[in-house]
């Protein structure tokens, strides 16, 4: 799944929350 696909099927005020880690992969973080 090529990460750029999956942020535009996510609303806007979610799709920013995936996070990029250099070595290990990917993850959610929900920001408050």
């Amino acid at each position: 799944v090529h990460m750029r696909r999956l942020r535009a099927k996510i609303p806007p005020p979610y799709n920013n929350m995936l996070k990029t880690i250099r070595n290990v992969g990917y993850m959610f973080s929900p920001e408050k």
